[in-house]
């Protein structure tokens, strides 16, 4: 997996510098397979700093966070590893989240679909027990987010 954090690294450097060329090629279904397969087979070390660069690579390219968050694979790999123990890996996915979830077209069927609301609340009341103050606050304004999405908010 080492080659294949490198190879990501690069993917981001080119994605910050490049033309829409390479965003295009980026989004094609076979490329958009490969990020999932290296976000799922990625362990420990490898794994935080996939998050690192795949977190940066949305930040560049809204067209990709669309393309990943048709990904039910990818959604669902990133929704397991929100426990993961390093705290600010479970920041940077739930940052992940909120801009994927921003550029989806349909935000209340992302949320349903992923039952994304039941577990960012319970990781929410984990990281508030457990004095992770980023991962909570995180989470909090993601679930209010949601709460205006999904019409559960008071009016």
């Amino acid at each position: 997996i080492f080659w294949q954090e490198k190879a990501l690294v690069s993917l981001e450097a080119w994605l910050s510098n490049s033309d829409s060329k390479f965003e295009d090629a980026l989004l094609k279904p076979k490329s958009i397979q490969q990020i999932v397969k290296l976000f799922q087979a990625a362990q420990n070390a490898h794994f935080e700093n996939c998050v690192k660069v795949l977190y940066s690579m949305l930040t560049r390219s809204s067209k990709l966070s669309e393309a990943i968050g048709r990904s039910g694979l990818f959604v669902s790999e990133l929704v397991q590893r929100l426990s993961y123990p390093n705290s600010e890996v479970r920041i940077n996915l739930l940052k992940m989240l909120r801009e994927i979830g921003n550029m989806v077209p349909d935000k209340e069927h992302f949320v349903l679909q992923h039952n994304l609301f039941a577990v960012v609340k319970d990781l929410a009341q984990k990281a508030q027990e457990t004095h992770r103050v980023l991962v909570s606050e995180i989470a909090q304004e993601l679930l209010k987010e949601w709460k205006k999405v999904l019409s559960l908010e008071q009016r």
